[in-house]
């Protein structure tokens, strides 16, 4: 008799309304990708993410998630420009109400590393993270970011 061999359970840990910064590098799309998807089975609503780099890919979200009905319940803003990803951020924040259960930003910071135009990255971070963060205390939201490059 032959013993089928099953793989272990990934698990998670629990997301309660801190903000998160995972210490990955650019392989962490799936796995990030998976701890949102396992977080929202346990919470209602929907989750807003703040994409620069393409971490919210739909292949391998589509290949995680249990259901499509999943992926309806994750609004991706992807942006470009530190202009654009600023913008975005502070749009976010205006959606976010005590009910939204989880709001993710990979990669924060990758959009300001260039000078473009003028632009003072490092003064528009800062802004970006702390209207971000402190929306999601006042509603008790978790946040999970990433750092594209670590200084």
């Amino acid at each position: 008799m032959q013993s089928t061999a099953t793989k272990p359970t990934p698990s998670f840990p629990s997301l309660s309304n801190e903000c998160y910064v995972l210490d990955a590098d650019d392989t962490v799309t799936g796995p990030l990708q998976a701890l949102v998807l396992d977080h929202l089975l346990l919470n209602e609503g929907t989750a807003y993410w703040v994409d620069t780099t393409g971490h919210a890919r739909t292949d391998t979200l589509a290949r995680l998630a249990p259901s499509a009905r999943m992926l309806n319940r994750i609004q991706v803003a992807r942006g470009f420009t530190a202009y654009q990803h600023a913008a975005l951020v502070y749009r976010v924040t205006e959606l976010i109400t005590p009910d939204t259960p989880l709001v993710v930003a990979p990669a924060i910071d990758a959009m300001y590393r260039d000078n473009d135009y003028g632009v003072d990255g490092a003064a528009m971070l800062r802004n970006a993270i702390a209207t971000l963060t402190a929306r999601c205390r006042e509603t008790d939201t978790p946040l999970v970011v990433t750092c594209y490059c670590r200084d």
